[in-house]
């Protein structure tokens, strides 16, 4: 079975390659939309009667609008920062850092959230690439969050010597409540001592 960490990593490298790929069609786009704007590209021709070739020609359209030109460069900002968040979560997943993880988290979940509101109330055919990236966020994402509830937990109950809920709740035995309690307060008793003797 493939641990969560496991399934983390590849997602992880996954994210990377697959931003990096929507970053360069992006730009792609973006730089040649630019440069047929400015006239550095020579426009396709067509005839007004193929039968008749005298006629005037006139110059195909932009094959995208002003609009769509400006929501290739949205999405270029927000694939860059997921791009840096995606190496960022390479490098918690490799050295258990449940902090690095949290923006891909956080980000991809806001990422997720919009983009579903978004291709629901403007459905577009246009829109099918950008509906398969927030596809693939919400499948990556899960997996992503429980390693890193596992980090954290590691984090916080073997590093920092927190004592796990489960142990004092109010479920356990009474022995153990016992003994839980027996060790508070000598522990409490042991930092007075100390007191007395600093003052």
């Amino acid at each position: 079975m493939i641990s969560s960490r496991s399934s983390s990593y590849f997602i992880a490298i996954f994210s990377t390659l697959m931003y990096a790929w929507l970053i360069v069609y992006n730009t792609t786009i973006v730089i040649k939309y630019r440069r047929v704007k400015d006239g550095y590209e020579e426009f396709e021709y067509v005839t007004m009667d193929e039968e008749d070739d005298a006629k005037p020609m006139k110059p195909i359209s932009l094959s995208i609008s002003l609009n769509d030109y400006y929501t290739y460069l949205d999405e270029l900002e927000l694939y860059v920062l997921m791009l840096t968040l995606s190496l960022l979560l390479i490098v918690g997943v490799n050295l258990r850092i449940h902090q690095a993880m949290a923006p891909w988290l956080v980000v991809g979940a806001i990422l997720v959230v919009f983009g579903f509101i978004f291709g629901t109330i403007t459905w577009n055919s246009k829109y099918t690439l950008e509906l398969l990236v927030v596809v693939a966020q919400a499948a990556c994402w899960l997996p992503v969050y429980s390693c890193y509830k596992e980090f954290r937990e590691n984090y916080y109950f073997k590093q920092k010597q927190f004592v796990r809920p489960s142990k004092y709740s109010v479920g356990g035995s009474p022995a153990e409540s016992t003994k839980l309690k027996a060790q508070s307060n000598k522990a409490q008793e042991t930092e007075e001592g100390i007191g007395m003797v600093a003052l």
